[in-house]
């Protein structure tokens, strides 16, 4: 049924789309279960993206993220992720759009979803402009790789930003390349080199653990 909304949708066949999507809402509704619950609001923001509510569109794909927190199943995240590059696209928030693409691509291409992770990389084509250079770390790395400089462990750090711990560590690996290194013990020093005076606090006692 997932699948079969955004072919309505892509076919202009909006009122059968809504259709498809109140049905899930009532199952999501009868059953609880957080997998169910993700289509259904994945479903509602492809709808209001298709009629111009990008407002809507956001709020449904901002609980859609939250639910994935519960779930494990990286794939949908990563379809859910498309989704938000593809509305961020279209409300011109490129870069935004770009550091979403580039987390479904790099998810995709992890699982070896071949296909998914090309029409991640055509979609991010279309946001256009330039992406961050390569060692630039988006906001929400930045705050994990000051968190974790800083001593936190994975669950503290998750906690702290109402993620989970597996979306840290998937985080961390990014961050490690973007900044050439290999383990949370060189992190401290490598942020106090990029960043100077703005070193994390903390940072010099990190790296223990």
């Amino acid at each position: 049924m997932k699948n079969a909304i955004e072919a309505k949708i892509n076919l202009g066949q909006l009122d059968e789309a809504e259709a498809l999507r109140a049905e899930l809402d009532r199952l999501g509704a009868m059953l609880e279960r957080p997998w169910v619950l993700v289509m259904a609001c994945r479903g509602r923001a492809l709808l209001s993206a298709a009629r111009g509510d990008l407002s809507a569109s956001y709020e449904e794909l901002e609980q859609a993220l939250l639910l994935h927190d519960r779930l494990d199943e990286p794939f949908e995240r990563a379809r859910t992720l498309v989704v938000l590059g593809n509305v961020l696209r279209r409300d011109r928030k490129k870069r935004a759009a770009r550091e979403a693409l580039e987390q479904a691509r790099e998810s995709f291409g992890q699982l070896e979803a071949v296909l998914w992770e090309a029409k991640a990389a055509a979609e991010l084509a279309r946001v256009g402009g330039r992406g961050p250079a390569t060692s630039e770390l988006t906001p929400t790395e930045q705050r994990i790789a000051e968190l974790i400089a800083s001593g936190l462990s994975y669950r503290e750090t998750a906690d702290a930003l109402f993620i989970s711990p597996k979306t840290v560590q998937w985080n961390l690996s990014k961050i490690y390349r973007k900044l050439d290194i290999r383990s949370r013990t060189e992190l401290p020093a490598r942020l106090a080199a990029e960043h100077g005076s703005s070193r994390p606090a903390g940072s010099s006692q990190a790296g223990t653990g």
